[in-house]
């Protein structure tokens, strides 16, 4: 009898969502808000094994530590299957999983077909393939022929093969990894997510005694000043339907293959074409971001971002609450999300990372003239992440995480 009352419990109760999260990461703390007054619990899965922040924040009912992902991969995954077998048996059903970086996009991509058993996996309509969208190289030789918004673009997988192509190369290209590690390895060598090869030498450089085991995309390089990149971010359903918005991303850290560090919504008529155009093309269902620059009086496109993106706060004060919406087509349920377009110039700002880029990104200006901008936009910024003041006991946790944090990317620093 007491079984059958649990079960029921279960059942009046929403399906939690689950989350592979990095112990300080600003997207899943973002992500999680998302959920707030809904019912529906947030539970996380501590990938680095820094899990105090997300225990700090209300948005989040349980963290899972159960061990580094990077430094035993095998024992991390074993644990992670258990437990969510467990979440199958004890919910019956398969969870919606997100993952909010690199890391944790590349372990579900590598385990999908286990993962996929145990878990609803946004990114393709038949859930058979999603590295397609994590892979740069198939992802841009997928774009059909009627999409024109494909910079030059060429996936190479040995040292032979890049050197043999010299004179097809349109120098200055970028170098980005074809795949990212779940070590990040290109971003710890190079400080940033790209590299930048100006002539054929300065390649064999860059290449000379190392190759990623996946390969590497060379694309030529678009010329543009801070503040031209913009943004398409947004939900496209099973059936096809798109909902999104655009941002422009005003400043960079470092601002060649960075991190944004302060964006604004504003609305680009030109990219939710694009966006239709590349999404239906490639049958993509769930969450993502696309990344493009001005060229020509239109826009190419740089990246896809298969998963919740860096801003989704911003998103969230703008109106549009993405990863309800996905929750809402699995679960059947209307949870009475704002109709209309999202509102414009709604600012969101990292202000660690905005600092660092004030004070070291840009050499020409005087340090003064930087933090009295800084100070100006922070106090501008209508989202700022994990230092929103309302919770006292996630500020505390993250100023108590820096020393970790900095051993942990040592090498990035380091490279840059």
């Amino acid at each position: 009898m007491g079984q059958t009352k649990e079960i029921q419990e279960l059942n009046e109760k929403r399906a939690p969502v689950v989350i592979l999260a990095a112990g300080s990461n600003i997207t899943t703390l973002a992500l999680a808000r998302c959920f707030r007054g809904t019912g529906i619990p947030v539970l996380c899965v501590d990938l680095d094994g820094g899990a105090n922040l997300l225990r700090s924040a209300r948005s989040i009912q349980e963290t899972f530590s159960i061990g580094t992902l990077t430094s035993s991969s095998n024992r991390f995954l074993n644990r992670f299957l258990d437990l969510a077998d467990r979440l199958k048996r004890d919910w019956g059903q398969r969870l919606l999983l997100f993952p909010t970086e690199d890391t944790g996009l590349r372990f579900c991509v590598d385990q999908f077909d286990e993962f996929k058993k145990r878990f609803v996996v946004l990114g393709d309509t038949e859930e058979r393939d999603v590295a397609k969208f994590f892979d740069k190289g198939r992802f841009f030789s997928m774009l059909s022929g009627e999409v024109a918004v494909c910079p030059w673009t060429r996936f190479f997988d040995s040292k032979d093969m890049l050197f043999q192509s010299a004179d097809e190369i349109p120098f200055p290209v970028v170098v980005k990894p074809a795949r990212k590690d779940i070590h990040l390895t290109f971003q710890k060598r190079f400080g940033a997510k790209l590299a930048l090869a100006e002539s054929f030498s300065a390649l064999q450089r860059i290449f000379e005694d190392w190759l990623p085991t996946d390969g590497v995309v060379l694309q030529e390089l678009l010329s543009h000043k801070e503040g031209d990149e913009v943004c398409w971010c947004g939900y496209r359903s099973r059936e096809g339907r798109i909902t999104g918005m655009t941002v422009r991303e005003l400043r960079k850290y470092p601002r060649i293959g960075g991190t944004a560090t302060f964006v604004r919504s504003e609305e680009i008529p030109r990219l939710h074409e694009y966006a239709s155009q590349i999404l239906n093309s490639m049958d993509f269902w769930g969450i993502c971001e696309l990344e493009f620059l001005p060229k020509q009086g239109a826009y190419k496109i740089l990246e896809c971002n298969a998963r919740p993106w860096l801003q989704i706060g911003l998103a969230l004060e703008a109106g549009l609450n993405v990863p309800l919406l996905a929750y809402s087509d699995i679960d059947g349920v209307d949870y009475n999300l704002p109709a209309g377009k999202p509102k414009e110039n709604i600012y969101w700002m990292s202000p660690e990372y905005d600092a660092l880029r004030c004070l070291f990104g840009d050499k020409k200006r005087r340090l003064f003239a930087n933090l009295l901008e800084w100070r100006r936009d922070l106090r501008r910024a209508d989202d700022i992440g994990l230092w929103d003041l309302k919770e006292p006991r996630l500020v505390a946790a993250r100023l108590s995480s820096y020393p970790g944090k900095l051993w942990k990317h040592r090498s990035l620093f380091r490279a840059r």
